[in-house]
């Protein structure tokens, strides 16, 4: 059926996302919206490229707090092809570079990337950016829980090869 309305409250992974795409997103009827309450959160790296990904099927019409509100179009539902990695820098600047709060805040979900990814020292650089250039309250939020998160996982032992795995196995158990 079509959904006029849909509200998501996930700061899960790339799959975890894709699926909701495949079961909801593309019942959402043409002139429906489409609210991620998580979109500028720090576990989300997967959202902006996603929703990057499936303009313009949806597109953008506000954000309110961390949510990001889309309106679906009349335009197809592309076949989707997310990179994260090489997606995340350009959200970055897409939402106006570090030196604007929705920069840094897609900025704080690359250095969670990055962290989970055992990139220390990259992430730990972009983090001195961000600080250096942002004095925006979720900016800094999101910078506390992103380290924060790492270091409770590394005094785990949840740290290791298959990063990747482990924190989706550890945070979706």
């Amino acid at each position: 059926p079509p959904i006029d309305v849909l509200f998501i409250d996930a700061s899960a992974g790339l799959k975890f996302q894709l699926g909701l795409v495949d079961k909801f997103y593309r019942n959402v009827r043409a002139g429906g919206y489409l609210i991620h309450q998580d979109f500028f959160y720090y576990r989300s790296p997967a959202l902006p490229p996603l929703m990057a990904a499936l303009h313009p099927a949806f597109v953008p019409v506000c954000n309110a707090d961390t949510s990001m509100i889309y309106r679906r179009t009349e335009a197809p539902m592309p076949v989707l092809a997310v990179d994260v990695e090489a997606q995340l820098p350009r959200e970055m600047e897409r939402f106006g570079g570090l030196k604007e709060p929705g920069g840094a805040v897609i900025g704080t979900q690359r250095v969670y990337w990055l962290l989970m990814h055992g990139r220390i020292e990259e992430a730990a650089r972009l983090t001195t950016a961000i600080v250096s250039s942002q004095r925006q309250k979720q900016a800094w939020d999101n910078l506390r829980g992103a380290w924060g998160e790492f270091s409770r996982l590394r005094d785990k032992g949840l740290l290791k090869d298959e990063v990747e795995r482990q924190l989706s196995e550890c945070l979706h158990a």
